[in-house]
């Protein structure tokens, strides 16, 4: 570089190889100057404190604004197409924007601004606008004052810089200094020309900035306070009178109508929402209402009993062809259809039957849900843990990408954190109660609807009477305990203790074999195949002995079959035991899954010397055992010495006949007996219903219990006897009376149970439900008992409910899981006492200006961002600032040099104040504290990258990141498969992949792994093409890649602090 002294320098650009930047440049020229011409595209006024002191001196400025490079300007002017009246106002529209976006906020800038004005005032500025020429010059001129310096004209400076603090000093720009007096006289007049042909605009800029930016001193701290709310709460006063047109038949209830508002924000945000009221308001007309205000084709996964009134309910709704409907149980073919890309939102009703990662059926629905938009519909999303929340989040968010938690993207390690805390702490009612409110806050409010018939009552009072609607009372769980005749209590005792020495080896031979190698990754499956059998046996018998019977039966066929191979030198390990299901969701085990794990044998084919030598007698022993058991009971007639039958019977007589009874059991078995005693006892008013049954009978049963097919005037049957097939999803509320003849080992099943009565429009005053326990020897085998109740208060406190469910002392709340402001117009007084009543007792504050003062609504909307207010407070000496970026909005504080994120109720005890209030001058260190709250809000905002990937990552995803790697360290690696493994690469750090692709992979690298070629071809096999791709249904980036808005700040300044 050509070293030339600085004060001779010609050619300059802002780089900072010498120093010299435009600023530095002209505020050496100006020196000993006396006019000051700019004709630039645009400048900044706030960075006219660059300039500020050697502008001092200066006798007269001139800023002519032209039609410069700047694009922001060209866009916003559109200089060509308006007159100058308009071009003023865009000018003045300009200037408002440049003050609520300058991030260069200090008390300089401030007085530069001050001085600007002064000049205004004074005519010593002047400020012009050429708008009917296409003006793109930069020039700078300066004339010297020739009583001080009479031996030199002036300056100009040419170039690319606009009148900016960037263009001033900071863009890299290319400006020539000349200092000939021709140049600068031939500038001039060129100049002058403009000048004469523009118009005047210095006193419009001048009272923009007096009245329409952040410098107005004009604004109270009222109308601070009141820009505060119309700020924080805009999504609820632009969605608070939103109507829907429902169909013919359907009623127009206002707090559905609010659910559908609020999951388009949720949809449109994260890509997918979970609409999770409690059971029976329903989530099928919210879903519908919404899936037709949606653009683009819809797709609904639904449980085969409920889809063809699913078909009804979108046909009434007025759907197009082109959505549809299928039953989840055919998702694996669905997922494989060559048109599922044109769908671009998928609907899944009883979602919670995902939320299993690690199963097949995930898998298939993940693949078709992955870059759409996403509605969950489930009353429980939790049933066993609060993964199971995180797992139906991955339906729509990747686990390591996400856009829900502000600065926290890595949703996967969030959960498994607390998932931990929970667990080391043996379920303790304390850890429990704070890891539920954490994720109520950070997660659950942000992605899923919930609200309690409770809150439903208290919040939407008036239009529930106006539409005549009510809820029936559901009375506390009746507990029923029955004991058999002392006979039959010792054989069921002997049968608990034989229990005990099963040793389950004909349903886990894989764990017998001599060479441990050959189990792999098959061990722990056959691990919980132990567990499931086990499990059947004991609650087969808990729920009836003929149930129990019936299961004995089963399995000692197969047992015996299985000896007889073993005999002929085959052990053959099944299908189901290995593959197909995942053991411990055990609530979701039907009669046929369960005759499949039993009877099938139809894979892999072993020979007995292969297997321990022991092997083969622990199965025949465990076979005498059954005969044993088998024995011990056949003796008896259930029929007439079933205690539990007989008390069952003892509760239905005291029941009045109008009344209509079903009865739950998970084991059909149980219900095909239920079912014939009932008969023999009350006649042809008992039907039974199990998922084997047809379509034909179902409506048989709707007919005479769902009140909508009341119509068809069909009313013979009385009380229904059913398995879970009908537990979910179908209106059953013209009954009233629920027994749960044996409680799942999931009791979320019973919620779901309950909810086929207890349901929007049910006729019904009370509602009742009766429990039958487990027996005391039993809940110690299993620990059932003791399971439900955790997982009961898990799910209470995670999500409340408004209706006990098992026992009469389970404690129900409501957590606000939805955000009742939308509606808060529509609320009397009493509300304020509730949780959230601060802020709806704002909204109504801010509906009743807006209603009847249009005038001050208007002024405070129209207020400029950034403004400020100082004002004496008897509590605090701090400096409040309102931020928001995108749908982030944060409230900081800064006090005695701290900074500190405070809650909205906190702020708004702060800022509030009324009319009469006035402020003060603005205390000259403002801007330490302001700078200090925007640096925090930032620091807040800062997600974590993708790469911050859990540190307790499963075997199995270790072992293939550690393949994947070594893969990409191979220098001669071609192209195409590089490039294909660094998409993989991408997606498991995004978090895209599910547990059991990595399980997959790794099996199969272990079974195969002999050339890279083929390491590679695995990889291609596992991984569904779909993955490798980026979500577009949600922006992980969401707000932080918004700009920030500083919406305002307060300056309290303390009496006496």
């Amino acid at each position: 570089m050509l070293n030339i002294n600085n004060n001779d320098l010609s050619i300059f650009t802002n780089k900072n190889e010498n120093g010299i930047k435009l600023s530095d440049r002209l505020n050496t020229v100006l020196t000993n100057s006396e006019y000051f011409d700019v004709l630039v595209g645009y400048f900044r006024i706030t960075g006219f404190y660059l300039l500020k002191e050697k502008l001092e001196n200066v006798k007269e400025i001139r800023i002519l604004i032209g039609l410069g490079t700047d694009i922001k300007t060209i866009k916003s002017m559109d200089i060509f197409e308006m007159s100058g009246t308009n071009a003023t106002r865009k000018v003045q529209q300009l200037v408002i924007d440049e003050f609520s976006n300058s991030d260069d906020d200090n008390l300089d800038m401030e007085n530069g601004v001050i001085k600007f004005c002064e000049w205004i005032k004074s005519g010593k500025l002047k400020i012009r606008m050429c708008y009917e020429k296409n003006v793109h010059a930069k020039l700078y001129i300066v004339r010297k004052n020739p009583r001080i310096v009479p031996d030199q004209f002036g300056n100009l400076i040419t170039g690319s810089s606009n009148f900016t603090f960037n263009g001033l000093d900071k863009n890299i720009e290319f400006n020539v200094e000349l200092k000939d007096q021709n140049n600068v006289l031939y500038a001039l007049n060129f100049f002058e020309e403009l000048w004469n042909e523009s118009i005047e605009i210095t006193n419009d800029i001048l009272n923009t900035i007096n009245n329409d930016t952040w410098m107005s001193k004009n604004i109270t701290p009222y109308e601070l306070f009141l820009k505060m709310l119309f700020v924080y709460f805009e999504e609820e006063i632009d969605s608070r009178k939103k109507d829907y047109d429902w169909p013919k038949g359907y009623m127009s209830l206002q707090y559905q109508n609010d659910a559908v508002t609020q999951a388009r924000k949720i949809l449109a945000r994260h890509g997918g929402v979970i609409i999770s009221d409690v059971v029976g308001l329903g989530k099928t007309y919210i879903a519908a209402m919404l899936g037709k205000l949606l653009d683009g084709r819809k797709l609904f996964i639904v449980p085969p009993v409920v889809k063809d009134n699913w078909e009804s309910v979108l046909n009434d709704f007025g759907y197009k062809r082109a959505d549809k409907v299928v039953s989840l149980g055919v998702i694996d073919q669905l997922a494989e259809m060559d048109d599922i890309e044109s769908y671009k939102y998928v609907f899944v009703d009883e979602a919670h039957r995902f939320r299993n990662a690690s199963s097949t059926q995930f898998q298939h629905l993940k693949k078709i849900c992955y870059g759409k938009g996403v509605i969950l519909i489930t009353a429980t999303p939790q049933n066993n843990t609060i993964l199971d929340i995180a797992n139906l989040i991955t339906l729509f968010q990747d686990s390591r990408n996400s856009s829900i938690i502000p600065g926290n993207n890595n949703l996967e390690k969030y959960f498994s954190d607390l998932y931990h805390e929970v667990k080391s702490s043996k379920n303790n009612s304390v850890v429990v109660s704070k890891v539920a409110a954490e994720i109520r806050d950070n997660v659950l409010r942000h992605v899923l609807i919930r609200r309690t018939r409770k809150e439903i009552v208290e919040y939407y009072k008036e239009d529930l009477e106006k539409q005549g609607l009510t809820f029936p009372n559901v009375n506390d769980p009746i507990r029923l305990d029955y004991m058999y005749d002392e006979e039959m209590e010792e054989t069921f005792n002997k049968t608990i203790e034989l229990l005990k020495d099963f040793s389950y080896a004909r349903y886990a031979p894989l764990l017998y074999l001599k060479n441990k190698k050959k189990i792999g990754s098959d061990k722990a499956r056959q691990q919980n195949m132990i567990g499931f059998v086990k499990t059947m046996l004991v609650k087969r018998l808990e729920s009836s002995i003929y149930a129990f019977l019936e299961s004995v039966n089963r399995l000692k066929r197969s047992s015996e079959g299985f000896i007889n191979l073993y005999n002929k030198g085959k052990v053959v390990v099944g299908a189901a035991s290995r593959t197909k299901y995942d053991f411990y969701d055990l609530n979701q085990m039907e009669e046929a899954v369960i005759d499949t794990f039993i009877e099938s044998n139809d894979v892999d084919c072993y020979s007995p010397n292969e297997f321990e030598d022991d092997y083969i007698s622990k199965v025949k022993k465990d076979d005498e055992i059954l005969e044993l058991i088998y024995n011990m009971w056949d003796k008896y007639d259930i029929r007439t010495r079933d205690e539990k039958y007989n008390k069952l019977k003892w509760y239905i007589d005291s029941i009045s006949n109008n009344e209509k009874i079903i009865i739950f059991s998970e084991a059909k078995d149980t219900v095909l007996y239920l079912s014939r005693q009932l008969e023999n006892d009350y006649g042809d008013i008992v039907i039974n219903f199990s998922g084997s049954d047809s379509m034909s009978k179902k409506k048989y049963i709707q007919d005479n219990f769902d009140p909508k097919f009341k119509s068809n005037e069909v009313d013979d049957k009385r009380i229904l006897v059913t398995t879970d097939a009908l537990s979910e999803g179908i209106n059953l509320h013209r009954a009233s009376v629920i027994f749960n003849y044996d409680l799942p080992w999931n009791p979320t099943r019973v919620m779901q149970r309950v909810g086929r009565i207890n349901r929007v429009g049910s006729q019904n005053n009370q509602l009742y439900v009766y429990n039958f326990f487990p027996r005391a020897n039993t809940r110690e085998h299993l620990s059932l008992e003791d399971s439900i109740k955790f997982k009961v208060q898990m799910f209470n406190e995670l999500l409340g409910e408004d209706s006990k469910t098992i026992t009469e002392d389970e404690h129900v709340t409501s957590y606000n899981l939805y955000n009742f402001l939308m509606m808060a117009n529509k609320l009397d007084d009493e509300a304020d006492i509730m949780s959230n009543g601060m802020q709806m007792s704002y909204i109504r504050m801010i509906n009743d200006i807006i209603e009847n003062n249009p005038y001050l609504a208007n002024k405070i909307q129209s207020l400029p961002d950034k403004i400020r207010v100082a004002r004496k407070s008897n509590d605090t000496n701090a400096i409040i600032t309102f931020i928001k970026q995108g749908w982030i909005k944060k409230f900081m504080k800064y006090e005695s040099g701290i900074v500190t994120e405070i809650e909205f109720e906190e702020a708004a005890l702060l800022l509030k104040s009324d009319e009469k209030d006035r402020g003060i001058e603005i205390p000259e260190d403002y801007f330490l504290g302001l700078n200090a709250n925007k640096e925090k809000f930032s620091t807040l905002l800062n997600v974590s990258e993708i790469s911050n990937l859990s540190s307790n990552l499963s075997p199995s995803e270790k072992n293939v990141r550690a393949t994947l790697k070594a893969l990409l360290s191979i220098n001669d690696l071609n192209t195409v498969d590089r490039e294909y493994l660094e998409k993989v690469n991408k997606a498991i750090r995004r978090g895209s992949l599910s547990s059991k692709v990595f399980k997959d992979i790794k099996k199969s690298l272990t079974k195969n792994c002999k050339t890279i070629n083929e390491i590679i071809n695995i990889f291609r096999k596992e991984i569904d093409d779909v993955y490798l791709s980026e979500r577009t249904n949600y922006d992980v980036k969401n707000s932080s890649d918004k700009s920030k808005v500083i919406v305002l700040s307060e300056y309290l300044q303390g009496e006496g602090i």
